[in-house]
């Protein structure tokens, strides 16, 4: 080894760092003084020295930022050189390192059959690499390392961004599930309210105005208009009131969820005219907890929803059924459809609703639709989602 110079050591990033490997020290000493002065794009080198292949390979298992290896095929035995340059690439799997083979016998190895089969950079004969001839090949070598070290810096980087990327939508995720339920938790306890004391109330209010006009002796005709008025303004409260209950959660939904799509397929049909056919199966063969037959239902809620406001569709047709593991449902319209690319850009929040309620529970949400051609929803969702929801990345 030479003075000043260490096996094992952090580099200098002001110096480029060149291992040489021969088993001769006149050698390294002639190199030295060959690369004496030399600055290369502007900085200097500096040499580390190994004189076995194994000595070599040691040093590169710790040095991980050496720029140039300058090997020689014969050491401690005839293709020492060559071995080490496979376990350089295959064991250490290092790409980025240039590898200049040199050997003190032209001819021994020969030089097409050795680069095409061995991950090299360059071969010299010993004398080829003169002050001049050494600038030249170093400096193609460094130019290439450089180059591909850069490449590999912006990969990590857009690797490091991509992972840094998929834990913020993971965390977003948790958030907006977490947001899910809270967000039914506060339907269904609207809901009840509404209905055990809101609906209460009304009730009595409308028994008081009954037997008020009961009660009222021959009441002229002002009076009895203003007790109908009265009675009518209460029951149209009392059916909004019902309708606002259903929406924010239909009692239906307790007993599952073709109890609960089935009075959504009556509802949109009453309240559009537009026939809405539902083929399902039967609550048993499902086996589904409440939380997941809530999503699909508020899936299948907004799908209507957009249907009955941008669709003009004549007919709807809802398909539900369970395929081993996962539960499948399709919502199809023969409406006039939409090119997805433009409503996709347009950032619709209904759709992306439905995509990130799916993804939540590690489903998948394909929406095939084309102007004048209808559209199809088609959702499914693994009926264990229970384990799918604790990735904090699951699509990334």
């Amino acid at each position: 080894m030479h003075p000043g110079d260490s096996q094992v050591r952090q580099g200098d990033p002001e110096t480029w760092r060149l291992l040489i490997v021969d088993d001769e020290n006149d050698v390294h000493d002639a190199t030295v003084l060959a690369l004496r002065g030399l600055l290369i794009e502007g900085r200097p080198l500096h040499c580390l020295h190994a004189y076995s292949a194994h000595e070599a390979y040691d040093i590169l298992a710790v040095e991980r930022d050496v720029a140039v290896v300058l090997l020689d095929v014969v050491m401690e035995s005839g293709d020492a050189g060559l071995c080490l340059v496979k376990r350089i690439r295959e064991e250490l799997l290092d790409r980025v390192i240039r590898i200049i083979l040199r050997t003190g016998q032209a001819g021994m190895v020969p030089q097409i059959e050795t680069t095409r089969v061995y991950d090299i950079n360059d071969y010299k004969t010993k004398s080829e690499l003169t002050r001049s001839g050494l600038f030249t090949c170093l400096s193609v070598a460094i130019r290439s390392y450089r180059q591909i070290r850069e490449l590999e810096d912006a990969r990590n980087d857009l690797e490091e961004q991509k992972q840094e990327l998929c834990r913020s939508r993971g965390m977003l995720r948790t958030l907006a599930a977490h947001q899910e339920r809270v967000r039914e938790d506060e339907r269904t306890h609207i809901a009840r309210e509404l209905h055990d004391e809101m609906g209460q109330y009304l009730t009595a209010l409308r028994m008081e105005a009954s037997l008020l006009a009961m009660h009222v002796p021959e009441p002229d005709a002002e009076v009895s208009q203003r007790l109908r008025t009265m009675r009518e303004l209460i029951d149209h409260v009392i059916g909004d009131t019902r309708r606002m209950v259903a929406r924010l959660r239909p009692g239906v939904l307790d007993l599952g969820l073709i109890s609960a799509a089935t009075w959504l397929a009556e509802d949109f049909q009453s309240r559009t005219g537009t026939p809405c056919l539902l083929d399902a199966p039967s609550e048993d063969e499902l086996e589904m907890d409440g939380e997941l037959a809530t999503t699909l239902f508020r899936i299948l809620q907004e799908s209507l929803t957009n249907v009955s406001r941008h669709a003009r569709a004549t007919r709807v047709d809802i398909r539900i059924a369970r395929l081993d593991d996962q539960l499948r449902m399709e919502v199809c319209d023969d409406g006039q459809g939409f090119d997805p690319v433009q409503v996709r850009s347009k950032k619709t929040f209904g759709l992306m609703g439905i995509r990130e309620r799916v993804f939540i529970y590690g489903g998948s949400a394909h929406i095939d639709s084309h102007p004048g051609s209808g559209t199809r929803l088609r959702i499914a969702l693994p009926l264990n989602h229970r384990s799918q929801r604790h990735d904090p990345h699951p699509d990334c």
